[in-house]
């Protein structure tokens, strides 16, 4: 599948500079011919609701959602003590424990300035200006591994039933992660010098179904794994506007695959 693709950078750039200065809408993007896309990404949007920049990393994410469509998988994780406001405080927060264990993979959350990223576990943090590059030129990487994921909310039961499927093309020792991620979340938002408090929050991190790290996989080439896993609702979660994110991963080579699914 080829794709158009544009850099939204440039509009960081302007209005970073220009403060509320508006750009005009053909200015915004910056043609960088067609991509290829041969499998899909993974950004991991480090994000706080107390980040007064955060939210224009968040456009730059709705920008290649759109463009991409289901070929970028973002999660919003909710990070860092300055900028984070936790799940259960009477602010509405969103931020779990484990969003400061990914971000301390790459990088002490106590001194890490919001927003920043990861593309595909792999290179590091990476600052929100260089997602449109960096995703681009992930999405035209091979993959040998094909991943697909379907999920479904059981009636009576307030779980959801998760089925996994993947088909290797190279024998790896890696590891599949699932998460529940949820849109259109309603809380509060730093955006420049205001507060948003109806702010709509999308892609987040509400949690781990096998655990913070995943589990262990033992990909044989040409030979197809099935996998049933479940998690269970919890009361804050809209089911209606839930999401499983499946990737398949190594330490030294970072996502293999990665794939978004929504709960029906």
């Amino acid at each position: 599948m080829k794709v158009k693709n544009y850099i939204w950078g440039a509009f960081v750039a302007l209005a970073t500079l220009a403060g509320c200065d508006e750009v005009d809408e053909q200015d915004r993007f910056i043609s960088m011919g067609d991509v290829e896309v041969k499998r899909n990404v993974l950004l991991e949007d480090f994000t706080g609701q107390d980040c007064s920049n955060c939210p224009t990393a968040h456009e730059v994410v709705a920008s290649l959602k759109e463009q991409y469509g289901d070929a970028v998988v973002a999660v919003a994780v909710h990070a860092t003590s300055v900028f984070g406001i936790p799940e259960g405080d009477p602010r509405g927060g969103l931020m779990l424990p484990d969003g400061n264990v990914y971000l301390s993979q790459w990088a002490n959350p106590d001194n890490v300035s919001l927003p920043t990223g990861v593309v595909n576990r792999r290179g590091g943090l990476c600052d929100y200006s260089k997602w449109s590059t960096t995703v681009r030129d992930a999405l035209a990487e091979d993959t040998q591994v094909q991943l697909s994921i379907e999920a479904d909310s059981v009636v009576g039961k307030d779980s959801i039933a998760i089925r996994v499927h993947l088909e290797p093309g190279v024998t790896v020792n890696a590891k599949l992660q699932l998460w529940v991620t949820e849109n259109g979340i309603v809380a509060r938002q730093r955006n420049g010098r205001q507060t948003d408090r109806k702010y709509v929050h999308n892609h987040v991190y509400r949690g781990a179904v096998n655990g913070v790290g995943g589990e262990e996989v033992s990909l044989q080439k040409d030979m197809f794994l099935d996998f049933e896993r479940g998690v269970q609702i919890k009361s804050e979660w809209n089911v209606e506007n839930l999401s499983v994110v499946g990737f398949v991963y190594t330490e030294a080579d970072g996502v293999l695959q990665a794939v978004e699914c929504e709960v029906k």
